[in-house]
């Protein structure tokens, strides 16, 4: 098949799935097999990793990703943190400490919104302001 019509083929049937859904219509088969799709593709990628761990320049990138506190699921992070380790010394430190500055970058914005927050609720209820030409102002 051609780029084409293959794009065709996916384009269509995101549009019968989307309907699907719309109209409560669920086939329980296809689901799972979607997810299982999902999954085996997931367990290419961490091959992948692992087989080029020894080659930082190629797996970075994926690898910043799956560690990363916000974007990573935890049974992912697992697998993430034993190809981190398969790297080269300096790779992996490069990257455990880019972790650990996005893990303290997350509790420094929940402490940010936390304080945020406190001043926005205790905001004054009115700014009181004196017109420039008030007696108190006006020279005689």
């Amino acid at each position: 098949m051609n780029r084409k019509k293959v794009s065709q083929q996916i384009v269509d049937e995101r549009r019968i799935a989307f309907e699907n859904v719309a109209n409560n219509n669920y086939d329980k088969r296809r689901i799972d097999s979607l997810h299982n799709v999902y999954v085996q593709n997931k367990e290419k990628r961490f091959r992948f990793l692992e087989k080029y761990a020894r080659y930082p320049n190629v797996v970075r990138v994926q690898l910043a990703m799956l560690i990363d506190p916000v974007m990573s699921q935890d049974p992912e992070l697992e697998r993430a943190l034993h190809i981190v380790d398969l790297m080269p010394k300096v790779e992996r430190d490069i990257l455990l400490a880019w972790r650990e500055y996005r893990v303290k970058l997350i509790e420094h914005m929940a402490k940010v919104k936390a304080l945020k927050d406190s001043l926005d609720a205790n905001k004054p209820r009115f700014v009181e302001t004196i017109p420039n030409t008030s007696l108190s102002t006006v020279e005689e």
